[in-house]
């Protein structure tokens, strides 16, 4: 790991420098890895998705943080009704048109909730942290990949270089054959075979260059570019210095510490315990605190009766209250609820040991 994050380092210090005499001859401006890097990172649609996974988590983060906080709600209502009804006022029934006012103001505090609202907390903390080493591992998957598509590029176009300049040789070597058998000093045979060389030639050129062409189109697809036409690369100018290879053991245990994905599974590990203690609080009783006021404002079509404000002070009731539920008997769901998160538990632990 390290040594592949050194050897990509050296590569993007490399392909620095000759842009600016590029652009000043109106040439296409070429990409160094490190641009390319960059603009695969910011325009990858892999990356933008786990970026916007990291963001929903953070939400999940806040919403489980803010849900030991009492829930206030208020509400208030309007009624008119007409017919023949009982009086409020002095309970006789006549033929009335009424109308009723009402206000009413109430919260609830969780108190005991089988330690689940602490737990969903601490579980949303560890996706958040999953998440991120999941867009870690996103950028990472994709710095290799273009550096790898990046090196294939321009090894494909020294290839093709390579068999131009072949070209070029076996056509000299065909005039060449061709004056000594104006001389009489090479046979018709050593002639046809020249122009067979040169003929392969040409078709190994031909090849090099549609090789290289589909090398060009895979690295534009990992960038999101809409087409390869005018994309150009820098050839790094400085000769890499590879370092030698890391030792197998030192190598699996900076993946531990290091690895996105490895940590990934870690996080998602940790928080099936929270999962699972999630889904015991189902055993415990639920305790609540609840608390509340209201009042109403009642008239009748030709009748005096308090004003609004009068009425809204005397019928101003208010109540407090505590809440307790007990679980008895729920079809064993609560059971299998926590079976299904142990299972999920050892699905997340055989994970790890794969990643």
């Amino acid at each position: 790991m390290k040594t592949i994050r050194k050897t990509i380092s050296a590569l993007l210090l490399a392909g620095v420098g000759i842009t600016s005499i590029q652009a000043q001859n109106n040439s296409p401006q070429a990409w160094t890895l490190r641009q390319c890097i960059d603009y695969a990172i910011e325009h990858n649609i892999e990356i933008r998705q786990s970026a916007n996974s990291v963001e929903a988590n953070k939400v999940s983060v806040n919403t489980s943080k803010w849900t030991r906080l009492p829930n206030l709600s208020g509400s208030a209502s309007q009624n008119w009704s007409w017919g023949r009804a009982a009086s409020p006022i002095d309970n006789s029934y006549s033929d009335i048109n009424s109308a009723n006012t009402s206000f009413s103001l109430g919260a609830n505090v969780p108190i005991f909730t089988g330690l689940q609202l602490s737990n969903q907390y601490s579980l949303a903390k560890l996706d958040l942290k999953a998440a991120i080493e999941d867009l870690n591992k996103a950028k990472e998957d994709i710095a290799i990949n273009v550096t790898s598509a990046y090196l294939q590029v321009l090894f494909n176009q020294e290839l093709s270089k390579v068999a131009h300049n072949q070209v070029n040789l076996s056509k000299d070597q065909l005039k060449r054959i061709q004056g000594l058998h104006g001389v009489g000093k090479a046979s018709p045979s050593e002639v046809a075979e020249a122009q067979a060389r040169v003929a392969q030639d040409e078709m190994t050129a031909i090849q090099s260059d549609n090789t290289h062409k589909l090398s060009l189109l895979d690295l534009t697809q990992l960038l999101e570019l809409p087409t390869p036409e005018g994309f150009v690369l820098e050839s790094p100018k400085e000769e890499l210095e590879f370092e030698s290879l890391t030792p197998p053991d030192d190598i699996y245990t900076q993946a531990l510490a290091y690895k996105p994905s490895i940590k990934a599974a870690e996080y998602r590990l940790q928080g099936s315990l929270n999962s699972i203690r999630i889904a015991q609080s189902a055993f415990y009783p639920q305790l609540s605190f609840s608390a509340g006021l209201g009042s109403n404002y009642y008239t009748v079509s030709g009748r005096s009766g308090n004003s609004f404000g009068s009425q809204i002070k005397n019928n101003l009731n208010k109540y407090v209250g505590f809440n307790l539920s007990i679980p008895i008997f729920n079809r064993f769901s609560t059971r299998n609820r926590v079976r299904t998160a142990r299972l999920q538990q050892i699905d997340l632990s055989l994970r790890l040991d794969n990643a």
